[in-house]
């Protein structure tokens, strides 16, 4: 559900300029759509709600290093070298982006059950079909504050999983202060076994507690730690490593 308190604003359609393309993989897993399966997932964090929506907007580039331990696993479809293939896309002028991930040979809708994925391609379009069923992973935030994440994710490494999707919501309360919302979305149709296992994989990734999700909470964390007690430096100053360098042949020099 979307509002405002601001009666010249503009119908949800027109702010949204287009993403309604890709909203689809995320909510239309079916003709009857998506829901929510368990329990919402709530806690609040000191960081800046920008940091979050820049790195669903599509920053695929951390992935390989954030999230290493996930390759060195196996519990990444793709290899740190292919990982970061793929397609970007965003609405100029509007601040929404997505990353869709690709890995050549990558069975297309894997994660959904065969005939899961016969209903969710009858709820798209063509060219939606065409587009989504090369993405491995789509990570996309409608600016400002709203994010999606889709994956497979398999608790025996080397195997495909289930797909799982988080929806999540980033509320700032303060300088450098954040409450953040996140929801697990499931296809409405699927069977109860097949959302338990989605809410599983996306328990153990994303959620408050998720392997991922503590990944990227000690880098955006670390990120405003950096720039709230980084020095102010003028024209005249020096690095930091500059000054290092100054010390270190200091020390060094033989005495006389």
């Amino acid at each position: 559900m979307f509002g405002t308190f601001n009666e010249d604003a503009s119908s949800l359609d027109e702010y949204l300029g287009g993403f309604q393309f890709y909203l689809d993989l995320y909510l239309k897993q079916g003709p009857n759509g998506s829901e929510v399966h368990g329990p919402p997932d709530h806690w609040i964090t000191e960081t800046d709600w920008k940091i979050a929506a820049e790195n669903f907007a599509g920053d695929g580039y951390h992935t390989p290093v954030a999230h290493q331990f996930g390759f060195n696993l196996g519990y990444f479809p793709s290899s740190g070298a292919t990982h970061s293939q793929g397609w970007a896309a965003s609405i100029t002028g509007k601040g929404h982006g997505i990353g869709l991930g690709h890995t050549p040979g990558f069975t297309p809708f894997a994660g959904f059950p065969d005939d899961l994925t016969e209903e969710i391609k009858k709820s798209l379009t063509p060219d939606q079909v065409e587009v989504f069923s090369n993405a491995r992973t789509a990570v996309g935030t409608v600016f400002p504050n709203l994010s999606f994440l889709m994956q497979p994710f398999s608790l025996i490494p080397g195997e495909t999983g289930v797909r799982f999707v988080t929806m999540r919501l980033y509320h700032p309360i303060g300088p450098g202060k954040c409450e953040m919302y996140s929801w697990c979305l499931v296809p409405k149709d699927a069977s109860d076994e097949y959302k338990e296992a989605a809410y599983q994989a996306y328990t153990l990734t994303f959620a408050q507690a998720g392997t991922f999700e503590q990944d990227d909470l000690e880098n955006w964390l670390e990120s405003l730690a950096w720039q709230s007690h980084r020095p102010q430096r003028t024209s005249s100053s020096r690095t930091s490593w500059e000054w290092k360098l100054s010390a270190t042949k200091t020390s060094a020099a033989p005495a006389t």
